[in-house]
């Protein structure tokens, strides 16, 4: 906030968006002979006060940061879109379909963090700014030249291409403006583009980029789809006791219940909203930034997408109606807390958001919902009170309680559920069928937070291959394994750490990797090749470990999980003199079966 030298230094404090004023006399008192002038004076100041208010200092500071590409800047996502198991920390700019982008730094500073995985962000480079901010670039195709050479170098001294490297503090500094890499698709993302964001340093808490004045065109409202109500603890909802979503008609800003839509209730209630944004360049849904819901004009629900924090980002899942979402790639907002929600998006929350009407009457409500550009569209519509309709007994009698440890336990299972492990109570149950040697825990649609331990008991299959154990968990009927996890025997059990419901197998693996060589054989001359390029895969627990040994020396070689290719490049890094040399490629799947493949070649 700009210091104002006149008569009063005005302080704004940004408390849940609400700005105090505090004053301290800097001039006598003489200055101040009338009682006119220092009204005037004042007012003047608060209007200047008020006009900045809408901004922090960071936002001030970060007006004129350098574009972090040199091609208009459109967005695929956007920040606080909902995503699977997270909201989205940053903004996915595209790069017109192709990779190799430039790739520019958007304040000084200096380089903090390289990482290089074939996961998540893969190639990421993050800086740390003088203003206590680090901005994150991710999915980078290659770095520039400098921090490519020191990356090479951590990668050799390591023996492994997959690192995260830091930095001594002010050793790679960079220049507002300056190439840093080259975008890419790298690690999780599924297409070119440059994922950014922006973190406070100091917690590392991801806040809206779209907050701090990047050119990207927005003069659309956020866009309303659908309206749900969920009726909570036996309540009503049109004779029903089940939450239903009603459908919306309208555009541009305003909407309402779609024609022939009526909602009637009793007994206590929740709402959510399915909105989504829509920005001027692009056709991509992106997420919205500012929800407020009233009720006969009070406000009682209200969130904002400003900040958000990487350690509680999985409880999006009390956030957004779940299944909705998974089931229907719909993004319903709930304006109510479930009982573990630690999420500190909400500005104002009246009784957790939980409405009830004591009277039979219509009550106003309304919604308000914008993008980062301040672009508003509202949603007016009202429910009835009608104490006619029957309430529900709800027997919890075999819930399992939220805030609870839980274990549950049969003669061939145990489930370890530490407290918090769901998000509200529910029903919840196990079926271990034994003779198909598969246990069902809950539902896939049941979202969990903690993780959780499952015991099985084992046999003597079991403890002959007590080092190959892994879980698969199972999908279409058992005949599509979505993903698999450690395993360990513990006192004759078989044991995994897991963090979703569904169906479980026990599978043993003890099939080593594939190695299949693409363009090397025994004895071939490679003199006019740029690289050694092998097809690597798993059957199962997938690729651990691969190395590249030439003559016994350790060679940096690349593993790209989409083609499972394993390649080593003839560059200034791997350099490989004339002459004959033996190379020796290990592969390890992560249940530690091994593969090795040698040949002799010519260079």
């Amino acid at each position: 906030m700009r210091k104002f030298d006149i008569a009063y230094s005005i302080k704004a404090v940004s408390v849940k968006n609400t700005f105090h004023l505090s004053a301290k006399r800097l001039i006598p008192n003489r200055v101040l002979a009338s009682f006119s002038t220092y009204t005037r004076l004042i007012v003047l100041l608060f209007s200047l006060v008020s006009n900045l208010a809408a901004q922090d200092d960071s936002s001030s500071e970060n007006r004129n940061l350098h574009p972090p590409l040199d091609i208009p800047l459109v967005l695929s996502g956007n920040f606080g879109e909902l995503r699977t198991n997270h909201f989205h920390t940053g903004l996915d700019i595209k790069t017109q379909g192709v990779e190799g982008k430039k790739v520019y730094a958007v304040d000084e500073g200096y380089i903090s963090r390289i990482n290089i995985s074939h996961y998540g962000y893969g190639l990421a480079l993050y800086i740390d700014h003088p203003n206590g901010h680090t901005s994150v670039y991710a999915h980078l195709s290659r770095f520039s030249k400098e921090i490519e050479k020191i990356i090479r170098a951590a990668q050799f001294r390591q023996q492994k291409e997959t690192i995260t490297f830091y930095p001594e503090k002010g050793t790679i500094p960079v220049k507002k403006g300056e190439q840093i890499a080259w975008s890419g698709n790298s690690g999780s993302s599924v297409g070119p583009h440059l994922h950014f964001e922006v973190r406070e340093t100091e917690s590392e808490y991801p806040i809206n980029p779209l907050l701090l004045g990047f050119n990207i065109s927005d003069t659309k409202p956020p866009v309303l789809k659908g309206v749900k109500v969920y009726p909570l603890n036996g309540g009503a909802l049109n004779g029903m006791h089940q939450a239903k979503a009603f459908p919306l008609s309208g555009s541009n800003g305003s909407y309402a219940l779609a024609e022939g839509q009526t909602i009637e209730v009793n007994g206590t209630f929740g709402v959510g909203i399915h909105a989504i944004d829509l920005l001027d360049a692009a056709s991509n849904k992106c997420g919205v930034h500012e929800i407020k819901l009233f009720v006969d004009d009070g406000l009682v629900f209200h969130q904002v997408m400003n900040k958000l924090n990487f350690y509680t980002n999985r409880y999006i899942n009390a956030h957004k109606d779940y299944e909705e979402f998974h089931k229907n790639k719909r993004s319903y907002h709930r304006s109510f807390l479930l009982p573990n929600n630690n999420l500190s998006i909400y500005e104002t929350v009246e009784n957790r958001g939980v409405i009830e009407f004591n009277d039979n009457k219509a009550h106003a409500i309304r919604y308000e919902v914008k993008d980062s550009h301040g672009n508003l569209s509202r949603l007016n519509f009202s429910i009835k009170h009608n104490n006619k309709l029957p309430l529900e007994q709800v027997n919890k009698t075999d819930w399992l309680n939220c805030d609870d440890e839980n274990i549950l336990k049969g003669d061939t299972y145990k489930l370890f559920l530490p407290a918090k492990t769901f998000y509200e109570d529910l029903p919840f149950q196990v079926n271990h069928d034994t003779l198909n040697n598969r246990i069902v825990i809950g539902n896939p649609d049941i979202p969990v937070q903690q993780y959780f331990v499952l015991k099985l008991k084992g046999n003597n299959l079991a403890e002959k291959y007590a080092e190959k154990l892994l879980l698969a968990k199972e999908a279409n009927g058992g005949t599509m394994t979505t993903s698999t996890f450690p395993a360990h025997l513990e006192n004759g059990w078989v044991t995994s750490r897991l963090r979703d419901g569904g169906t479980y197998k026990v599978l043993i693996d003890t099939i080593p990797p594939k190695i299949k060589p693409v363009n090397i054989s025994e004895g071939k001359d490679l003199s006019l090749a740029k690289a050694i390029i092998f097809t690597v895969t798993d059957n199962l627990s997938g690729l651990e470990v691969y190395n590249v040994f030439i003559d016994g020396e350790w060679k940096l070689s690349y593993f790209d999980r989409r083609k499972n290719t394993v390649t080593l490049p003839f560059d200034e890094y791997n350099a490989i003199p004339k002459g004959k040399h033996l190379l020796l490629l290990e592969a390890i799947d992560e249940r530690g079966n091994k593969s090795v493949y040698e040949a002799n070649f010519t260079r």
